[in-house]
């Protein structure tokens, strides 16, 4: 459905004031799922305005006005609607009812004139204001709803939140979701540059809304479901929360004061309090909480010093000397409500509310918070506001909200906390604090606290001599020679004595490699974590002018920051709720970025790459298949994350992909999600990785029909031989294949197309074909496929595998061939023409005859050769999918191959390495043979 926003004030239209709810409805709109094409302002005239409603309503199912509700008679937006809508206005006693309530509240009669607010047109929806005098209303007719709301942000923002937004969630198609964080102690402005382009997601969206010394962080998500729009937020709210920290005090939670008390009743606490400025308003808080009498029993307002030292047990010589506001005494209240109290938390609070008692040292605004945990404590200093005489009850709320939320990161274990507790220090004639923190309020004689004093020898001090074995005073040894014959084996040593130094010899060796496998491992992963952030921070901000002069021509402008650093960056790639953030490398090595990361320093974890074959050029030139490589690393390191996609709710809730290459952005729609091996070892080898560029339409779609028998997920997604694939590798641990392979595949959106994807209709495949040792191990049998060769004459015929013993190597750029590691991407290669004596499995052979050898894969009659040519002498057998090249070889036979014109005389040999034939037979699976070797 079409809204429209019209905001009416004539303050607005002059730019006296600003017009900032558009912006705020604006988001919320679109978080419904409403389109909003217009949006326009209006002076407080009549004319103008019936000229702006009709024509807004004309184009727009949903008009919300803003502005133009007060009770004067230049006030005309309500008066104007119904008119237009033809809707008369009468008294709304409950409305009038609550506006009399708002002025005696403020000690105020209500004045005549605003009887007007509540005349409302009969039969419309009423939304009632909390926070002002003037409600709103929703008036349906003809098809078209006209929302009024008032103008004052502080008004309007809460009235749609509560009321307004989940009456239009009847006009919305899909199921709308939020959850909302809320974080104290860090502003705005600070929230938003460590969310960074989080703010911008489109689904869910993430808004922010600043209130009284908090931050409220909204999630909002739709789905067809509610469970899927709450699957799509989830992990949203822990990325956030991972980047906030424990300024986040809770999810969905009503208020600060609740989370302490939810915390103290877990943990079996009780707290006590002491205030001064804030005048008992910490006790109130607390008591508002149903449960609050099992945590809390003592609190005092001790506004006069007398209070502090008869009932608090503070020192008059403290208080004349440091001051009442002081942190001195703000610690010494927090002591005295814990031991009076006998709680385990004191809190005590003194400061300058205001509006007078201001001094140069200690303005209004300043207030000491001093909390006891136990026996130590924590004491923060605070100025707040301004120190304008209105802000008494602001300084007030706020110090109130640090002293709860310096409760609750105590009880939450946070490092802040941690880190800023400390011993209380020993304060004569104040009472001390028992061994589990609590004080005992007897008194105490100071004379007679040393009594039982016991004294402690440093560990450091040794003994002037040992003992020798005869009872006499033995030399001293070094420090260091008596270790060295403690650890390791002695002259005189018992056997007994040897072996146990042994055995704890090999417990220390052990002990220190595990330490600094762990030391490298943390490492690797504070590093990478740091690159990311790093290159994140590149590609977020504004390029300078310098970066965007060394900018080659066609490249995208935010990309400027990153080429400046790293001249191989292609791209950038981002995954729908996930931690897929990072930027894409290509170089003409593929093993490079396997171990290096964007800054180009060996890492573990690597970088995202494209296939050094693929082209990412300008104007839209792509690979017919743009192939991206990345680790599988644990902690959302690089592409962990793509796994997800084996996961039906994952993908519904991440149909499409970001991958916006230096040249252009592009979003890509999800079709496939396979599970394969990552080399022949694992039985048939699909060998998706040298799709690159299709040489026809049957070629590709040839391939496409490989994705859709071996997909995990049936999408709605459709793909024409026209299309530009995206493909995403990564290794898959936990998928019972040695060489296992997660890859996603996905298809560039057309031009003048929709990104969505409904995906309503997308269902498990409940038989999706998969590597042949999957089927051994788990004793089942493939689906039956029809034979279906490569039309391009490649290497990826759907043949068996030469069996499982096939060595595995790969081939890097500069010719060395090295074994894969079973975590690494596979080594995308092209084949390249091998000659005297090295085998190339997909190329044109030459130099030796074959005898007696016959490659894998099917019937051969006549000594026709499908798929391949060979220029040796074939005896015995022919080839089919493959050929054979190089030196003479005999008794080598590939398996399941017969032969109608004559069976190779040594197939019998090699018996031993065939798959199953059963198997072998039903499964007409990966692609055979080992990797071709790459092309320069």
């Amino acid at each position: 459905m079409n809204a429209e926003i019209i905001a009416v004030g004539t303050e607005i239209l002059l730019g006296d004031i600003m017009n900032t709810h558009a912006q705020f409805l604006a988001k919320e709109l679109a978080a419904l799922g409403f389109d909003l094409h217009f949006q326009s302002v209006v002076g407080d005239n009549r004319e103008r305005l019936v000229s702006s409603l009709k024509e807004s309503l004309d184009r727009s199912d949903i008009v919300i006005l803003t502005g133009g509700l007060g009770p004067t008679n230049d006030d005309l937006t309500k008066e104007t609607a119904c008119e237009l809508l033809g809707e008369n206005m009468e008294l709304n006693q409950e409305a009038l009812d609550r506006i009399r309530r708002y002025f005696s509240r403020r000690g105020q009669e209500m004045p005549e004139n605003n009887i007007k607010q509540a005349m409302l047109p009969p039969g419309c929806t009423v939304f009632f204001n909390d926070y002002g005098t003037a409600p709103g209303a929703a008036i349906e007719k003809n098809g078209k709803c006209v929302i009024l709301l008032p103008g004052p942000p502080r008004e309007l923002i809460p009235m749609f939140q509560e009321q307004v937004r989940p009456y239009l969630q009847k006009f919305s198609n899909s199921n709308i979701l939020s959850h909302t964080l809320t974080a104290f102690g860090i502003g705005e402005s600070a929230i938003a540059e460590k969310l960074g382009r989080i703010l911008e997601n489109p689904n869910p969206t993430v808004a922010l809304y600043a209130k009284d010394g908090e931050v409220q962080i909204r999630v909002t998500a739709k789905a067809a479901t509610a469970e899927l729009a709450d699957g799509i937020i989830m992990p949203m709210i822990q990325e956030i929360t991972h980047r906030l920290g424990d300024y986040i005090y809770g999810v969905d939670a009503p208020n600060i004061h609740s989370v302490v008390i939810g915390l103290l009743r877990e943990q079996r606490m009780m707290i006590a309090t002491a205030e001064s400025c804030t005048g008992g308003m910490l006790s109130q808080k607390l008591t508002e909480i149903t449960g609050a009498s099992e945590v809390f029993e003592f609190g005092v307002a001790s506004y006069s010093n007398r209070i502090k030292e008869k009932i608090l047990g503070i020192p008059k010589e403290i208080i004349d000397r440091c001051g009442a506001v002081s942190s001195e005494v703000a610690m010494l209240m927090a002591i005295g409500a814990q031991r009076e109290g006998n709680a385990d938390i004191g809190v005590g609070i003194t400061g300058i509310a205001g509006p007078g008692g201001g001094t140069a040292e200690n303005p209004v605004g300043r207030v000491y918070v001093g909390v006891t945990y136990k026996n130590k404590y924590w004491v923060e200093k605070l100025t707040i506001g301004h120190g304008a005489s209105d802000e008494r009850d602001y300084i007030r709320k706020i110090a109130t909200m640090h002293a709860l939320n310096m409760v609750r990161l105590i009880l939450e274990g946070s490092p802040r906390a941690v880190e800023a507790l400390a011993p209380i220090p020993e304060i004569p004639a104040i009472a001390p604090l028992g061994r589990n923190g609590v004080a005992f309020s007897g008194e105490v004689n100071p004379e007679k606290a040393g009594a039982g004093e016991m004294t402690f020898v440093s560990a450091d001090k040794e003994l002037a001599a040992e003992v020798s074995p005869d009872g006499t005073a033995a030399v001293k040894r070094p420090w260091y020679q008596r270790l060295a014959m403690y650890i390791f084996p002695w002259k005189g040593d018992s056997a007994q004595e040897i072996i146990r130094k042994i055995i704890f010899l090999i417990a220390l060796i052990t002990l220190i490699g595990s330490s600094i496998y762990i030391l490298d491992y943390l490492k690797a992963q504070v590093q990478i974590d740091s690159v990311f952030k790093e290159t994140l921070s590149l590609y977020d901000r504004e390029p300078t002018e310098e970066e965007l002069a060394n900018l080659p021509d066609g490249y995208l402008k935010k990309f400027a920051a990153l080429y400046n650093q790293n001249q191989e960056i292609k791209g950038w790639i981002t995954i729908p709720n996930s931690r897929v953030n990072f930027p894409v490398m290509q170089t003409d090595n593929n093993d490079y970025y396997l171990d290096h990361s964007f800054n180009r320093t060996s890492n573990r974890y690597g970088a995202p790459f494209v296939d050094w074959r693929c082209t990412v050029g300008a104007n839209g030139q792509l690979s017919t298949n743009t192939i991206i490589y990345g680790h599988n690393g644990s902690g959302g390191k690089v592409f962990c994350d793509v796994k997800n996609y084996a996961n039906l709710s994952f993908y519904k809730g991440s149909p499409t992909i970001t991958f916006d290459t230096v040249y252009e952005e592009s979003q890509w729609k999800v079709f496939g999600v396979i599970l394969t091996n990552g080399s022949p070892d694992g039985g048939y080898f699909f060998q998706y990785h040298n799709f690159i560029n299709a040489e026809s339409d049957e070629h590709f779609e040839w391939f496409i029909r490989q994705i859709e028998r071996r997909t995990l997920i049936n999408t709605t997604v459709d793909v024409l031989p026209t299309d530009q694939l995206l493909t995403l590798s990564t290794c898959s641990k936990k998928s019972d294949l040695d060489d296992g392979r997660l890859v996603v595949f996905a298809r560039k959106v057309r031009p003048g197309e929709s990104a969505s994807v409904d995906v309503r209709n997308a269902t498990v495949n409940q038989n999706p074909l998969y590597p042949l040792s999957w089927y051994k191990q788990h004793n089942k049998t493939a689906p039956d496929f029809p034979n279906d060769p490569d039309p391009s004459g490649g290497d990826n015929t759907i043949t068996p595998a030469p069996g499982d013993n096939t060595t595995s190597t790969y081939s890097r750029p500069d010719n060395t061939t090295s074994s894969r590691r079973p975590d690494d991407p596979i080594r995308p290669s092209s084949s390249r023409v091998s000659s005297s004596g090295t085998s190339s499995t997909g190329s044109t052979s030459s130099g030796g005859a074959s005898s007696g050898g016959v490659t894998s894969g099917g019937v051969s009659s006549g000594g026709t050769v499908s798929g391949g040519t060979s220029s040796g002498a074939t005896s015995g057998g022919t080839s089919s999918g493959n050929t054979s090249s190089g030196d003479a070889s005999s008794g080598a036979t590939a398996s399941n191959d017969t032969s109608s014109s004559g069976t190779s005389s040594t197939a019998s040999e090699n018996e031993s390495s065939k798959p199953d034939a059963s198997s072998a037979a039903s499964t007409p699976s990966e692609t055979p043979t080992p990797e071709p070797e790459p092309t320069e």
